[in-house]
């Protein structure tokens, strides 16, 4: 009873005040961004319970949000066209056998397609291709967007298979995101048939957004020299080089990467642990496929790698080895310029979950092979 109510923070900021036990926060259109919570109790005096530590907040945890920006359904209808039905104008226009055609309620920005299954069935197999048709005359006219096979999956996820469009002529690949504005959208494929929408959903996507993110080991120790192109020729990381390694979506020319540290320290006569956030000195690698006619924009599978500056990191916090250099958590922020020059005001596009840092003992070794690996295709990376 003598309890007014509680205090919820979002990043560090108060958002909302309530009386009840549950709140449910409204994001908006943020997606692959990461928020963490706090919770701080004010009793019917208007007195922080519990202030004397740390200030009466309670962590209350980290949420990513994270999806698919799939178009709603009510913009667009989805249907099976079989071979008997075939016509030579209209949505259903084809000349490759049955299809599944997508027709929009007005032309849409489209970048690729998502496939779930119904009934815990399993994904789709075999060969596909998608075309994106605009309105021309009393028809259509389709343009190859992508051309493909339901094994290779662009989905983090394994439940739902995701593949984002190609540009207009490019192999299939080429792991650009191309963004189309359609009238309709025409699959075909050798298991493209009458039961096919029966067993799996089939929604448009629009542009989910840049998203970074770390791999499984976060960071590691090489474990064999590794060489790489850059502007001023060949350059290396050394083996025994403390690195941090990631993944991401966007584009490399406009959008650069941050890694940023939570460091513990005590403070007070009670020696109370308080904790510092600021970004780790060191240098930024990303990787990108560079295709054939040079002309690089977002891309579904970019690699980076962070490679901390040891020395300076000891001159900030005094005496200390490498087995301390790193914050007690790390996480990564990704930002997006309006030039290549990187001028103006960066926005803030994606953050990862923040990560507790391993012990230099438990790192796994990391190595590149030249010229392929699980994370770099061969001939497919350039650094840019």
């Amino acid at each position: 009873e003598d309890l007014l109510g509680y205090e919820i923070f979002r990043d560090g900021k108060q958002i909302a005040f309530i009386t009840d036990t549950t709140y449910e926060d409204v994001i908006g259109s943020a997606n692959n961004k990461a928020f963490k919570y706090e919770v701080r109790a004010i009793d019917s005096l208007g007195n922080i319970v519990n202030a004397d530590v740390n200030n009466g907040k309670v962590n209350a945890g980290q949420v990513r949000i994270e999806h698919d920006n799939v178009i709603d359904r009510s913009q667009y209808h989805i249907e099976f066209v079989g071979g008997d039905a075939l016509t030579t104008t209209g949505p259903a226009l084809t000349t490759t056998g049955p299809a599944l055609i997508l027709s929009f309620n007005k032309k849409t920005p489209v970048t690729g397609i998502r496939v779930k299954a119904k009934n815990n069935s399993t994904l789709p197999e075999g060969t596909f291709e998608i075309a994106v048709g605009k309105k021309a005359g009393d028809g259509y006219h389709y343009l190859t967007a992508k051309e493909g096979d339901f094994e290779f999956n662009e989905a983090a996820d394994a439940s739902k298979f995701i593949t984002y469009f190609n540009k207009p002529g490019a192999s299939s690949k080429d792991t650009r995101i191309w963004t189309y504005d359609a009238d309709v959208i025409r699959i075909t494929g050798e298991n493209i048939d009458e039961d096919f929408l029966s067993q799996f959903d089939v929604e448009p996507l629009s542009y989910p957004g840049d998203n970074v993110a770390f791999e499984d080991y976060k960071v590691g120790i090489m474990g064999q020299d590794y060489e790489y192109d850059d502007v001023d020729g060949v350059s290396a990381i050394e083996e025994g080089t403390l690195v941090i390694v990631g993944t991401y979506r966007g584009d490399p020319l406009y959008n650069t990467i941050h890694i940023v540290g939570r460091y513990a320290e005590k403070s007070g006569l009670d020696e109370e642990m308080t904790y510092i956030e600021r970004p780790i000195n060191g240098e930024l690698l990303m990787f990108a496929e560079v295709p054939e006619d040079g002309e690089t924009s977002d891309i579904s599978d970019g690699l980076f790698i962070f490679i901390p500056d040891v020395q300076k990191e000891e001159e900030l916090q005094g005496d200390c080895s490498q087995l301390s250099v790193l914050p007690t958590e790390i996480m990564a922020k990704m930002y997006r310029y309006d030039t290549t020059a990187h001028t103006g005001t960066p926005r803030v596009t994606s953050t990862t979950l923040w990560y507790g840092t391993p012990s230099y003992d438990s790192m796994p070794e990391i190595i590149l092979n030249q010229g392929a690996t699980s994370l770099i295709q061969e001939d497919m990376y350039e650094e840019n």
